[in-house]
């Protein structure tokens, strides 16, 4: 039984700042360990997700140029 969210449990024992403050270190835990598991499966296997659309021919040649030249406006020309 979820004792948690049991409302006649709740008032008869309430929550301690104690409680709370446990509550956020294990949430901080649980979050830094799924981020951990995720970087490093994005370094061992690469990442996954595509950047770039699939289909390109949606784009007309004028956007898609007006992309790159905002891409690669900061880097040095040959």
């Amino acid at each position: 039984m979820d004792l948690e969210n049991d409302f006649t449990y709740r008032a008869q024992h309430p929550i301690t700042e104690r409680d709370l403050i446990m509550r956020r270190v294990r949430s901080h835990r649980k979050w830094a360990q799924r981020r951990f598991w995720l970087r490093l499966r994005a370094t061992v296997f690469g990442r996954r997700q595509v950047r770039v659309p699939a289909n390109l021919t949606c784009q007309s040649e004028r956007s898609s140029s007006v992309i790159l030249r905002k891409v690669t406006s900061g880097t040095l020309k040959a």
